[in-house]
């Protein structure tokens, strides 16, 4: 969930319930297949404890809903922040549960559940069996084994984190409530660098020339939000835009040499822009969630509608072009390809 958001639902959260719609029967028939389909990610109303996990195989024109509930007789749980996919094992980030919930792809049964103290956000395998854990309102980056599931560790970044990218042999990881990105050694589990961006650093991103993207959300107040390019070589701004006060830009991606951003539509540019785009590549007002599909260029977009009644997911080709609405649950915002 944006952090705009997340401020926003957390005091209006009792207004959400009364327009809740009934929720739509779970289906346990599909078949999930390595590379025959995609994960959709669906948060839920704030409180509601009612995030969802969603899935839509190929050739198929519907989605597949409330797989975890199905498989494992219960709730997901409040806030599905995001999934973390490690071979044919998934992470589910709950974080208003604040729970992480370790699942098998190919049966979505339960493996291991992480309860922590903190809000998590994000999780990174690392390697050699372990993984970070980005975290708000608390300043701890966790470290957590994977198996078992458990918190064994934890880095003291003195500031809330959000998204992390690995480079090199580190991890880069966005403080959401200061204006930097911390370099994180995985292996000694400490700080060793930190490179100054605008407030508010929250989406990452690197391009093929070692340049590093983010976008950072400012503070929702008076501080702007921006995007901020720094050349991981020297540590440099290589260039930076700043918002106007009424944007609330967000999920940055690099993917091929473009730049891609949420600002009610989906933006794009190249990587070597000296200026931001004018005007939206695909038009909208409401859309949360975005992932181009590696094997065909489609854009799969998430759209909540009023993050009240359920939401519908919009396919566009290469060019742009809607190609396909399909019907989704409550609050759809990301997706994973497998």
């Amino acid at each position: 969930m944006h952090r705009y958001l997340l401020f926003l639902f957390a005091g209006l959260s009792f207004l959400l319930t009364s327009c809740e719609k009934e929720d739509p029967a779970p289906d346990s028939t599909i078949q999930i297949e390595q590379g025959k389909g995609v994960f959709v990610l669906h948060e839920g109303a704030f409180n509601q404890g009612n995030a969802s996990l969603g899935y839509v195989r190929d050739g198929e024109s519907m989605m597949h809903t409330r797989l975890f509930a199905e498989v494992n007789d219960r709730p997901l749980g409040d806030v599905l922040q995001s999934m973390s996919i490690d071979g044919q094992t998934g992470y589910l980030v709950l974080n208003n549960s604040r729970t992480i919930e370790q699942i098998d792809l190919r049966t979505i049964a339960l493996q291991q559940q992480l309860r922590v103290h903190h809000a998590p956000r994000y999780l990174l395998p690392t390697g050699a069996g372990e993984a970070l854990i980005s975290t708000i309102f608390s300043p701890w980056l966790l470290i957590a084994d994977l198996d078992p599931l458990v918190v064994v560790d934890s880095i003291d970044l003195g500031h809330w984190s959000e998204e992390m990218i690995p480079y090199q042999d580190d991890v880069l990881v966005a403080a959401s409530d200061h204006d930097r990105v911390y370099r994180i050694d995985p292996n000694t589990r400490s700080v060793v660098d930190s490179l100054p961006v605008g407030f508010g650093a929250y989406h990452l991103a690197i391009d093929g020339q070692e340049r590093l993207w983010v976008l950072c959300t400012g503070n929702f107040v008076d501080i702007p939000a921006s995007i901020h390019v720094v050349d991981l070589a020297t540590g440099a701004t290589d260039r930076s835009w700043v918002f106007s006060q009424s944007e609330f830009p967000g999920k940055l991606q690099v993917i091929d040499n473009m730049v891609y951003y949420l600002n009610g539509g989906l933006y794009r540019m190249p990587v070597d822009a000296v200026s931001l785009p004018t005007a939206p590549w695909i038009a909208g007002f409401s859309y949360y969630g975005y992932r181009i599909d590696p094997r065909d260029g489609r854009i799969w977009m998430a759209n909540p509608i009023d993050f009240q009644q359920k939401g519908t997911i919009d396919i566009f080709d290469e060019t742009g072009t809607l190609v396909e609405s399909l019907a989704a649950d409550q609050v759809p915002s990301d997706f994973r390809f497998f």
